[in-house]
């Protein structure tokens, strides 16, 4: 009432009913952003490990969650008004007003996906990168005479024990420049090793 009069229009005017409801719409589509936005701030974590199938998926469910908002708060405006018998709404009225608030509210959420894919998704893009480049060096350090010599002494030894040097019996000597591991006798009068690879 405070805006009709804010506007010069009285009670009985049709332009203000039209004015109550348009301002009752936008309070419920404000409402529902700020839902979104909400919902967007705790999910967003989530979204960096399939940031674009879950953008979709949340725009969607946001989108559709919002149109049932903005139905359902026409409805009941338009409940009151006949009861009022104020002013009669024509289907034509709520339909457009329904396509505005979807129009305005869509829009809204297409921005939210463009600014997540160009953040997060770029984001895993270049994490995958980084991990395929990372596979690379490694398979090209395979491909070197060390890396060669490694893999063929994983095939016939433990490297890890190697280097932990825990075989039965093993030692280890500690001098200036290294530390070097090595086979004893154990009790039994028995010499561990590790095997190694055949040279050609």
């Amino acid at each position: 009432m405070k805006t009709a009069m804010a506007y010069g229009l009285s009670p009985d005017d049709p332009a203000w009913v039209i004015l109550a409801v348009n301002q009752s719409g936008l309070m419920a589509m404000e409402k529902a952003i700020n839902e979104l936005n909400g919902v967007h701030s705790r999910e967003i974590k989530a979204f960096e490990d399939k940031a674009r199938l879950l953008a979709e998926k949340s725009m969607d469910k946001a989108a559709h969650e919002a149109l049932q908002k903005i139905s359902e708060t026409l409805a009941v405006n338009a409940q009151n008004l006949f009861r009022k018998r104020e002013l009669r709404i024509t289907t034509s009225w709520l339909v457009g007003a329904a396509v505005i608030g979807a129009s305005f509210y869509i829009g809204i959420s297409l921005l939210t996906y463009q600014y997540l894919e160009s953040t997060i998704y770029k984001k895993a893009l270049n994490d995958a990168y980084q991990i395929a480049h990372d596979e690379t060096a490694r398979a090209n350090w395979a491909n070197t005479q060390t890396g060669k010599t490694a893999f063929a002494l994983s095939q016939v030894t433990d490297i890890a024990q190697l280097a932990a040097c825990n075989k039965p019996g093993a030692g280890w000597v500690l001098n200036k420049d290294r530390t070097i591991c090595f086979p004893q006798q154990d009790s039994d009068g028995f010499i561990h090793g590790w095997a190694v690879p055949k040279t050609r």
